[in-house]
């Protein structure tokens, strides 16, 4: 009889761990979907961001901060630090501006994941994924995303922190404050302007 009870003990405890294992992935599923469906609303987006990089290998630590601009079609990384590097994705390039190095290196456009929702959709279908409740919002957990290891913050409805750290323990994390959404930005600001002297290097197959 003591057999019999723990059998169905047993049972009826896998049966509750099932069923919370699939509870847990809708309720990822359902707050990815809304989470997406947030940012595709979003025309416009920018905000200030931080910026740190960690090289395990050689142990050294880099912190870098400056604003980021999108619309549909641009995406421009301005930096503060390093001084007045700047990274602009348009529809048909990539441009990377580094004034202390006098240099402009002008490539084909690459499938580069630079705004929040992009980096977390691009390793969200492979991932082992954990929902993590905080006080203002949660922690979305991707394992296995790819080789990587995925922390994503949520807050008040939106993306405030990723981070992406390898096997190897190299790791970049992304933060985001100070945000706007919506707000009409001048095309202005995705244009770079830079001395006539500076030494341009431009590899794309097509230049026009």
């Amino acid at each position: 009889m003591d057999l019999l009870k723990m059998m169905i003990f047993r049972i009826t405890l896998a049966l509750v761990m099932l069923l919370a294992v699939n509870l847990t992935a809708t309720e990822l599923d359902e707050v990815f979907s809304q989470l997406k469906q947030k940012y595709a609303d979003v025309e416009t987006y920018q905000a200030e961001f931080s910026q740190q990089n960690y090289w395990t290998e050689v142990d050294i630590h880099k912190t870098s901060n400056g604003k980021i601009f999108y619309n549909n079609d641009n995406l421009l990384l301005s930096y503060q630090q390093p001084d007045g590097q700047k990274l602009l994705i348009d529809s048909t390039k990539v441009i990377m501006y580094d004034p202390s190095a006098e240099q402009v290196l002008i490539t084909d456009k690459i499938d580069t994941k630079l705004r929040p929702i992009e980096i977390l959709k691009y390793y969200w279908e492979d991932a082992e994924k954990e929902l993590v409740t905080t006080k203002n919002g949660y922690n979305i957990l991707l394992k296995k995303a790819q080789n990587k290891f995925i922390t994503a913050t949520v807050k008040d409805g939106w993306l405030k922190i990723i981070r992406i750290e390898d096997n190897s323990g190299n790791w970049v994390e992304y933060s985001f404050f100070n945000e706007v959404y919506n707000k009409k930005i001048s095309p202005q600001i995705f244009q770079i302007e830079f001395d006539d002297d500076v030494n341009i290097i431009d590899n794309r197959k097509e230049r026009l």
